[in-house]
């Protein structure tokens, strides 16, 4: 009997010892990824939280994959073009977390890659569809820069199986459930289940929509260049307003030679004396134009043995 007994502990050890060694210790992991636990090679859709565990003949017939639990998806600035040819400009920011049962889709995806990539391309092109869409609004960039939490609604749509168009259409108060919505994907606490993929949309900020950076430089210029030609009509109906004052008594001068006369006087341009200017008047008497034109002359007769096309002349009087 006391054989018998001996042999049986001796065969529970020896098992015991068999199975201990097909079972291989994994130690805790990093906390901020999880594991997809693969059979064979091929992943399964188990997903496991990093945690001490026994693997059965770890590195032959189970494993598993270490990915990150959570990651962020940037698209990029992008333009939309609204039914009435305005363009806007915006980008989104997502947080994806791999869902508990979707190990086996995120890998086929391409981890977060192919995921990251996918779901770009899926937010983007709801984005731009529902700007684009005559149907309904936003028609013009006013509106769209009013509708940001129909814009978020349009994402949440593509990228989750279930229909939130017909959730939030059906809701008894359509504007908290977008709030709702917002709120929770702003403070990263969303639980939208992308199955395709194997993810859950956590996370979702979009920027606020504004006009594309060439549309407000054209914008900003073209209120300087208004601003300037108001100056300049301004400047010019002033200058008229001189030149009358000072051809009072002098109609025969013209109004060419009579601002160049001034122009001269002002410094606004060089004292270039030439017979054209010299020809306003010969003697000036009292106010206005001709004590203008006799320095005028006077820098004429100055540079008079200069003579050429821009050193003037030596004739110094009008014939």
């Amino acid at each position: 009997m006391g054989t018998i007994i001996t042999i049986l502990v001796l065969m529970i050890v020896a098992g015991g010892a068999i199975l201990w060694g097909c079972y291989a210790y994994v130690p805790l992991g990093d906390p901020e990824k999880v594991r997809i636990i693969t059979r064979r090679g091929v992943a399964t859709d188990k997903v496991m939280r990093p945690r001490a565990m026994f693997l059965w003949f770890k590195g032959v017939i189970s494993d598993f994959i270490e990915v990150p639990r959570r990651f962020d998806v940037t698209v990029e600035e992008f333009e939309i073009v609204l039914p009435n040819k305005d363009e806007l400009t915006t980008s989104l920011t997502m947080l994806f977390e791999v869902a508990e049962g979707g190990g086996e889709k995120f890998i086929k995806n391409g981890k977060q890659e192919g995921v990251a990539k996918k779901t770009m391309r899926i937010a983007r092109t709801a984005v731009e569809r529902f700007a684009q869409d005559r149907s309904e609004e936003p028609h013009t960039a006013d509106q769209a820069k009013k509708m940001y939490q129909e814009f978020i609604l349009r994402i949440v749509d593509a990228l989750v199986k279930e229909n939130y168009l017909e959730t939030a259409a059906n809701a008894p108060k359509r504007d908290d459930f977008l709030d709702d919505l917002v709120i929770k994907l702003s403070e990263n606490d969303g639980e939208y289940c992308v199955e395709q993929f194997g993810v859950k949309l956590v996370g979702l900020n979009m920027a606020q929509l504004v006009e594309p950076k060439n549309v407000v430089a054209a914008a900003a210029e073209r209120k300087a260049m208004k601003i300037k030609n108001a100056q300049k009509a301004e400047e010019m109906v002033a200058f008229k307003k001189r030149m009358e004052i000072l051809k009072k008594g002098h109609d025969d001068v013209s109004f060419k030679d009579a601002t160049m006369a001034v122009q001269i006087q002002e410094g606004t341009i060089q004292h270039r004396i030439n017979e054209e200017i010299v020809r306003i008047v010969d003697e000036g008497s009292g106010d206005g134009l001709g004590k203008l034109i006799g320095g005028v002359i006077a820098a004429a007769r100055a540079h008079g043995s200069a003579g050429g096309r821009n050193g003037g002349s030596k004739k110094t009087t009008a014939p």
